[in-house]
């Protein structure tokens, strides 16, 4: 295998050079590519295979060259795309953990729970779903309250409702309050999970001068 095939293999390419290399691949190397992207699944064989038998009938060894190559191509580059899809995805799971909630304590043993004791109690339980509801309440009482539109973002990140939880995160960041630069980062990560990594870099972007999150942004926004 070339250096440079197990560059465009490993994704180290840049992109001018990935789309040079593509354009001037031989299909054994598009082949060999797709091998070890590993696109040649076993369905995938079959499929090559079932083409190849179509086209022998034909009996043209040009043209099922020609066809195998373009068959090999079109995996290799739904799969590219794939692997780089996947792995800005898994950067979410790299940088992500939860957030503590420091914003109200409950006192246990209390005979009656406010609506707002039992928001943030289930969300220190971890019932996230049953925190959204309730933390919905409260906006609907409230709907300046800032924290209770950052934690209801938080239970949705939790629940995997990354877009209602950016929605949420967008309140908080417009209202300048004191978790705007956590909204700012937990809404970066958010369109990190969805794979929209130019609205990711905005926000990023916007913690360049935060004390707490700057240089984990910097560096998220470099991998990206």
């Amino acid at each position: 295998m070339s250096d440079k095939l197990d560059k465009y293999i490993q994704g180290k390419l840049s992109e001018e050079d990935r789309q040079s290399f593509e354009s001037q691949m031989s299909p054994e190397e598009r082949e060999d590519a797709a091998f070890e992207l590993g696109v040649k699944s076993e369905i995938e064989r079959d499929v090559l295979r079932a083409k190849v038998s179509e086209f022998e009938s034909r009996r043209s060894t040009g043209l099922i060259r020609r066809y195998i190559g373009i068959a090999a191509s079109v995996i290799l580059i739904a799969s590219f795309s794939y692997v780089i899809l996947s792995d800005k995805s898994d950067l979410y799971d790299q940088y992500y953990s939860g957030y503590a909630n420091f914003e109200h304590t409950v006192v246990r043993g209390e005979m009656s729970e406010s609506l707002k004791d039992q928001a943030y109690r289930a969300y220190d339980l971890g019932q996230f779903e049953l925190s959204v509801s309730i933390f919905q309440d409260l906006i609907a009482k409230d709907p300046a309250n800032i924290p209770a539109h950052f934690f209801r973002g938080m239970s949705l990140m939790e629940i995997g409702k990354f877009e209602e939880a950016i929605n949420s995160f967008e309140v908080v960041v417009r209202a300048d309050s004191e978790y705007k630069e956590a909204a700012l980062w937990y809404s970066a990560l958010g369109f990190v999970k969805i794979g929209n990594q130019a609205k990711a870099r905005i926000f990023l972007n916007q913690l360049i001068d935060s004390e707490e999150y700057a240089g984990k942004a910097d560096t998220l926004r470099k991998e990206l």
